[in-house]
Formats: structure tokens, sequence, C-alpha cells
């Protein structure tokens, strides 16, 4: 059972501006309180903490990777309960990566002990121009390498896509598309409209299927 406790990180102090986050000594605190709270619930449950924006080669990534690292670490000093670190995957096909740098930053996070959940993986394409086949091809290739290089990872747990259809993707949701500057009918799954497989979904396959056994 996962329970979704941290998704506001990284800005001043490490943590996002909200109301228990807005000082470092007062959010770390209240996250170390709380997981330990819930972790004394007579229920067997995996206790996750989440983030996002970690996985790009660029300034906003580098500062989310050092935050929720120190974070990681401070809470670790401090005893806090905490099972597993997942990690927001919602990747472009805009953006910059470098997969292999990302997984050593993945495996320094299992150093600490923690257990890795990816989460909420899809892939937005709106970056890429050109018929469905191209479009289609580019996101299978993103899916694939990223997957490669994390499920090297033993420490990876728990690969969770963010819904299985195009028909369901929260890019299509118009607040969202609009806030995101998302495309006309985004192919972000592994799966079309009418759920017929895509090649993105032969491109997991292939990741798993490569990946050691766990």
């Amino acid at each position: 059972r996962k329970n979704r406790c941290c998704n506001f990180i990284s800005f001043a102090n490490h943590y996002r501006d909200l109301f228990f986050y807005n000082t470092g000594l007062l959010a770390c605190n209240f996250l170390q309180c709380i997981t330990k709270q819930i972790h004394m619930i007579p229920v067997s449950a995996t206790l996750v903490l989440n983030e996002a924006q970690t996985e790009t080669n660029d300034t906003n990534g580098k500062t989310f990777r050092d935050s929720l690292l120190a974070l990681l670490k401070r809470l670790k000093d401090q005893g806090a309960p905490i099972d597993a670190i997942g990690i927001q995957s919602h990747l472009k096909t805009a953006a910059r990566y470098d997969f292999e740098a990302f997984a050593a930053y993945l495996a320094e996070i299992a150093s600490l002990g923690f257990d890795l959940h990816i989460t909420e993986l899809d892939v937005n394409d709106s970056g890429t121009n050109g018929p469905v086949s191209k479009r289609d091809a580019v996101v299978a290739d993103l899916y694939e390498r990223f997957l490669s290089a994390v499920l090297k990872l033993p420490a990876v747990k728990v690969v969770q896509l963010w819904q299985l259809s195009d028909r369901t993707t929260w890019m299509r949701d118009a607040a969202t598309a609009a806030r995101m500057h998302v495309r006309a009918q985004p192919r972000p799954l592994i799966y079309d409209d009418a759920f017929h497989k895509k090649p993105a979904w032969n491109a997991v396959a292939r990741a798993f299927e490569a990946a050691p056994v766990r």
C-alpha cells in the first residue's frame, strides 16, 4: 500500500511554499513526525515519499535532485520510517536527459537504504512534430532508454504508468493541457484510444525483458 506523503520540496529551504513547509526546520520535523505516526498504524503498509521533476538534465532537474537527496539524508538521520522513494516520471520528448547519470543518482538514494518506485510514468510528445508514426517512435524510444537505465538498479521495485490508454491520459484534460502546453490529441501511453498496443508497449516490454531479475 502506497502512502504519498511528499510532493512539496525543492524550493526555498528545499521545500515548496506551502503552510507546513515554509521553513526547513518545520518541514523536516513535520515529515519526521507524520511518517512516524503513519508507521504506527497496525497495517502492512509501504510508506513512500514521492517527488517530481528530478529526471531532466537541466538546472531544474539538478535543483530537485539536490534538494531531494539533502532531504532524504536528513530524514534518514532523524529515523523517519520511510520505506521507499517514489520518482514521478513525466517524461517529455522536448526535454534533455542523461539517463545513465540519472540512474547513478537513483543508486545514491538506494545506498541510503530506500527502495525505489518509478511512478506516474508517461511521455509528453508535444515536442515532436510529424505524423503519428514518428511521434510514437520517439515516445517508444524514450520509454525504452529510460526504463533500460533505471531497471538496472535492483532497488527499483515498482514501475507505475500514469494511466494506460491515451484516451484517459491526464493530458487530455483541458485545464492540464492548457497549463502544460500539451498538443492536441497527445499520445503519451502504451495503448492508443482504442486500447491497441503502440510501439511504446513493445519498448516497455523489451526493457523489462532485459532487466535483471528482482
